[in-house]
């Protein structure tokens, strides 16, 4: 979905590019040495004319989701990070309320007989009204480690039930928090998941033991499921007829009312998501609600697991964003994007997108093609994205190290790989066509069949100091003539590591490698780098963007948190929004004109 504001220079501008437009063929070549565009004004920031990636509805565009709940009404009540977002039966979007404040992150949630949402949090738990205002907060044991309980249910009585794990306890309190009395759980190990029937039968999942487990409301043990899982956290729910459901790595698996293996189902988008589902629940109905924590959505199957309905607008929606990492810009204004959120130790749960989509002059959008994949014509994690004169399309991808080359409509032409490589960007210079692949410290110089040309270390070149770790964070060609190289700088404050001071330069050289000197300095690392047609330099960084004359004197700042920009020929300039592109409300692109 693009917007775009009425501004009359906008239609002129996009007057130059409309007639041309964009289609199934190539784009047309518009081949001028004369920019179609004025000088930006000296000192003037460009306005926001538009966006890319803004959904028709944005509350429906939902954040990770841990857990869900339903009520009586059939609402669906979707916990997000701070934040819970409620959805009619139909998935329309109802309300949503959210909080603040250190601990406060919510990891759970159940919805009582009499409609008030429960949260759990570290420590506490807190019921809200219908409308979320917070009603009642009370303290919860943790134990003799101080460990956070696990576990929120709530019981035909409006009674609260959560697990302490080191302990192993089960702890029941009355609706307004109130405790009533605990109960021991020595026979489990590791409880992850807590659910209560409507005859007030517990069910437990332990996740080291591998088996579900019956209590009666006295702890009586009413039967043990067989060791059929292969899991160590998880959740469980329970529907009207007793039926139990297990949510584990992208399944579910549902057991009989006397705790026998059923039947199970993989979720819709198990294969690219390493990350567990976060949360199950059951409606008045027996249907199965699953939170997804990849794909940002709640799925609703049938107690047999035939899919019903999603909840929450998907990242993968066609003019979305999921993880958007740069853009090239062919001749005619149209817009390439790559995107991807491949998973790694600091965010296991981020993770998804791998394709490349097409905009059109005017922002619609054409096409989407790639994929999650290793081979050839799909990508891992895509980083940079250039066009070159003939309107092919060059993919950098960092995780697969690999360089692909695409016609317009997406047919793979060649590639060639990077072994042991940490691709960060990608440019391309005209008559001839050369390729330059950001590499660490090194410019690669290649044509486009992949032959290596030359290489050099920009660091060195560029006389730093070797206490600094380098990395190319942008290449760009300025005016035909040269290459501007954005450097990002960091080292360590300390002897672990624990805090890192980053700054930047911008540099300039010839095609051939040649160092022309330091444009300027940069006191914040950057993360994207582009040149207009009058030799002006933009500048993406955590504190917004930035543009600077050929001189390097700078000339406009705005913004206020940018991951990368592009210049398009009409003059527009692109801004990736946001500090993380894990921040599924910050994926957009916004849109600037002078």
């Amino acid at each position: 979905m693009v917007r775009l504001s009425r501004w009359p220079g906008l239609l002129l501008l996009l007057g130059l590019v409309i007639l041309s437009g964009c289609s199934d063929s190539n784009p047309t070549d518009n081949d001028s040495s004369t920019p179609l565009y004025p000088p930006p004004p000296p000192g003037q920031a460009p306005m926001l004319i538009g966006q890319m990636g803004e959904p028709e509805f944005p509350n429906e565009l939902l954040d990770e989701c841990f857990d869900s709940a339903v009520d009586s009404s059939g609402n669906v009540y979707i916990l997000e990070p701070n934040r819970v977002t409620v959805m009619d039966r139909e998935g329309a979007f109802v309300r949503e309320w959210s909080w603040s404040g250190y601990g406060y992150m919510a990891y759970a949630i159940a919805v009582g007989p009499s409609g008030h949402p429960y949260l759990l949090m570290p420590n506490r738990i807190q019921r809200r009204s219908p409308e979320g205002s917070l009603e009642k907060e009370w303290a919860v044991p943790t134990g003799e480690t101080g460990w956070t309980s696990d576990g929120l249910a709530i019981s035909p009585e409006n009674h609260v039930f959560t697990m302490d794990r080191p302990s192993h306890i089960l702890y029941e309190y009355d609706q307004d928090g109130n405790f009533i009395r605990s109960r021991p759980l020595n026979s489990f190990v590791n409880h992850t998941g807590l659910a209560v029937d409507t005859k007030n039968n517990f069910y437990i999942l332990d996740g080291a033991l591998r088996t579900v487990t019956c209590l009666d409301v006295d702890g009586g043990v009413r039967w043990r499921s067989d060791q059929i899982f292969s899991f160590s956290s998880g959740d469980i729910a329970v529907n009207p007829n007793h039926e139990v459901f297990v949510c584990h790595e992208h399944t579910i698996v549902k057991l009989n009312a006397d705790g026998s293996f059923s039947n199970s189902w993989a979720l819709p988008n198990w294969s690219y998501c390493r990350e567990d589902p976060m949360g199950i629940c059951c409606d008045s109905k027996g249907n199965v609600y699953v939170a997804e924590i990849c794909d940002h959505q709640v799925v609703e199957f049938n107690s047999s697991g035939s899919l019903i309905s999603k909840f929450g607008l998907s990242l993968n929606t066609p003019g979305l964003f999921n993880g958007i990492h740069g853009f090239g810009v062919s001749r005619s204004d149209c817009i390439v994007t790559v995107e991807g959120r491949v998973a790694d130790s600091a965010y296991p749960a981020v993770e998804g997108g791998a394709r490349v989509q097409e905009f059109s002059s005017d922002l619609g959008f054409i096409r989407e093609w790639g994929g999650l994949g290793p081979d050839p014509g799909r990508f891992l994690l895509p980083v940079g994205v250039a066009i070159d004169e003939n309107d092919e399309v060059y993919v950098a991808d960092q995780r697969t190290h690999r360089v692909q080359r695409f016609a317009w409509n997406g047919t793979l032409l060649d590639y060639w790989d990077f072994p042991n490589s940490n691709l960060t960007a990608l440019a391309i210079s005209e008559k001839p066509t050369r390729v330059y692949v950001g590499d660490r410290e090194w410019v690669r110089k290649f044509t486009p069949s992949g032959s290596l040309i030359q290489e050099w270390n920009v660091a060195q070149r560029a006389g730093q100091t070797p206490d600094w770790t380098a990395s190319v964070k942008g290449i760009a060609v300025q005016n035909d003539r040269n290459l501007v190289v954005a450097l990002e700088l960091h080292k360590c404050a300390d002897s672990l590591c624990r805090y890192t001071t980053y700054r930047g330069t911008l540099e300039r050289f010839g095609f051939e490698g040649t160092y022309l000197g330091r444009i300027r300095d940069l006191d914040v690392g950057p993360t994207g780098l582009a040149c207009d047609e009058w030799g002006n330099i933009y500048v993406s960084d955590y504190q917004g963007l930035k543009r600077f004359g050929s001189d390097g004197k700078l000339e406009a700042r705005w913004g206020d948190g940018s991951r990368g920009v592009a210049v398009t020929p009409s003059g527009r300039v692109l801004e990736i929004t946001g500090v993380a592109n894990w921040n599924v409300r910050d994926n957009r692109v916004n849109v600037y004109g002078y």
